[in-house]
C-alpha cells in the first residue's frame, strides 16, 4: 500500500512539472529569427568576434526573449549581445519612430538598465562645434593653432578650415598645434580635406581588420581619399578647392587630445600620431578607435559594428584609445587659451624645435 501511495505521489509529482514547462512562454520565431539576424551579422563583421562564444550568446539570447510579440521588446537583447563584443563602439541606432515603439514597449527595469550604463567624465572641451583658432607669439616667431570639431560637417566646413589655415600659414608661423580635445566623432573626412597641408606624407593612417586586412586614408590634391584593402582608391570623400601652402609642411606639430576626443576624432589623432616632427600632450582619448559600418536589420533598425581597428602610418594600433606623448590632467573646466597648461606645453616643446629658435 505504501508502494503505491509513493508511484502516486511521484506520478502527480511529474504532471505538475510537466504542466509548469508547458506554460512556460516559448520565443516566437519571428523574434528569434530577428536575433539571429542580428546575432550573425555581429558574428561575421566584429572586429572582436573571436571573443565570443557565440553559441552560449544566442541560446542565451533567444530564451530571454520568452514572450516576446514585437522585435523593439528585445533591443535591450541586441545591446546586451553588443556588449559583449566589448569594443565600446558598435550600438543600436533606432529611427525616432523606432525609438517611440521601444520606449512604449519596454518600460520595465530591463530596459532602464539596458539605457544606464556607465560613461566616462565628460570633456569640458565636447561643447565646442566651431572652429576655433589663434596665433601665438613667442619672441620673434609665432606658433599657430587651430581647433578641428566634431560634426557631420561636408565640403563647406573642409574649406573653411583649409583657408584659416592658408590664411595663418601667410603669417609665417615656425610651428602648428592642432586641438582636437572635445572632438568626439562625427565626419573625419571633411576634417581631413581640411588640415591636409599639416597631415604629412600618404599613407596617413588607416584600420586593419580582425583578418589583418588594412585598408588607408590619403590626402591628394585638397582631397580627402579611401583606398580599400584591394588598393582601389575611391574617389575624393571630401574635397576643398586647394590654395599653395608657403610654409614648411613637415614644421613641428603638437596636436592635443582628452577623455572627449572619440571615434574620427581618434582617427584624426593616429593620423596625427604617426606625423614626423610630431609630439601629443593631454590626456588619453576615449577608446572608441575603431571604424564602424552599418548593417540594416529586417525591421528597419540599424546594427552599427565596430569593424577594424585604427592604425597609424607606422602599423601601431591603439585597441584603448591614443595616450599623448605629454600627459596633462584635464579638469572639468575649459581653459583660456592663454591660461591653459595643455597649449603652454606644447608651445615650450614647439619653442625648442628648431624651426622655433630664434
Amino acid at each position: 500500500m505504501n508502494i503505491l501511495k509513493t508511484m502516486y505521489s511521484l506520478l502527480i509529482a511529474l504532471l505538475i512539472l510537466n504542466a509548469s514547462c508547458t506554460n512556460q512562454p516559448k520565443t516566437d520565431p519571428k523574434i528569434a529569427a530577428y536575433l539571429n539576424e542580428a546575432l550573425d551579422t555581429m558574428r561575421t563583421y566584429a572586429l572582436n568576434t573571436d571573443q565570443v562564444n557565440w553559441e552560449q550568446l544566442k541560446k542565451e539570447v533567444i530564451e530571454k526573449a520568452a514572450g516576446a510579440k514585437t522585435t523593439p521588446e528585445v533591443y535591450h537583447l541586441v545591446r546586451y549581445a553588443l556588449r559583449s563584443l566589448k569594443d565600446d563602439h558598435s550600438f543600436l541606432q533606432l529611427s525616432d519612430s523606432l525609438v517611440t515603439l521601444e520606449k512604449n514597449a519596454r518600460k520595465d527595469q530591463n530596459q532602464k538598465q539596458a539605457h544606464n550604463t556607465p560613461k566616462k567624465a565628460p570633456s569640458p572641451y565636447g561643447r565646442r562645434m566651431k572652429i576655433e583658432h589663434g596665433m601665438h607669439q613667442v619672441g620673434k616667431t609665432k606658433i599657430a593653432r587651430v581647433f578641428v570639431p566634431q560634426g557631420s560637417q561636408g565640403n563647406k566646413f573642409a574649406q573653411r578650415l583649409h583657408d584659416l589655415i592658408i590664411e595663418m600659414d601667410g603669417q609665417k608661423p615656425c610651428g602648428w598645434i592642432v586641438d582636437l580635445r572635445g572632438n568626439g566623432g562625427g565626419n573625419m573626412w571633411p576634417m581631413l580635406a581640411g588640415i591636409g597641408h599639416l597631415v604629412g606624407e600618404n599613407p596617413l593612417a588607416g584600420s586593419v581588420d580582425g583578418e589583418g586586412k588594412r585598408d588607408y586614408y590619403l590626402y591628394k590634391s585638397g582631397k580627402a581619399i579611401y583606398k580599400h584593402k584591394t588598393g582601389k582608391e575611391d574617389d575624393a570623400y571630401s574635397e576643398v578647392k586647394e590654395a599653395v601652402f608657403g610654409g614648411d609642411k613637415s614644421a613641428p606639430l603638437a596636436f592635443l587630445i582628452d577623455r572627449g576626443t572619440a571615434s574620427s576624432g581618434e582617427s584624426l589623432a593616429t593620423i596625427l600620431k604617426g606625423r614626423k616632427n610630431t609630439r601629443g600632450f593631454g590626456e588619453a582619448t576615449y577608446g572608441a578607435s575603431t571604424s564602424t559600418r552599418g548593417f540594416k536589420l529586417s525591421d528597419g533598425s540599424n546594427l552599427v559594428i565596430a569593424v577594424s581597428i585604427f592604425q597609424d602610418r607606422q602599423g601601431n594600433k591603439y585597441p584603448d584609445g591614443i595616450k599623448p606623448d605629454v600627459k596633462i590632467p584635464i579638469g572639468d573646466q575649459k581653459e583660456d587659451p592663454a591660461n591653459d597648461p595643455v597649449i603652454k606645453a606644447a608651445i615650450q616643446w614647439l619653442q625648442e624645435q628648431a624651426s622655433c629658435q630664434e
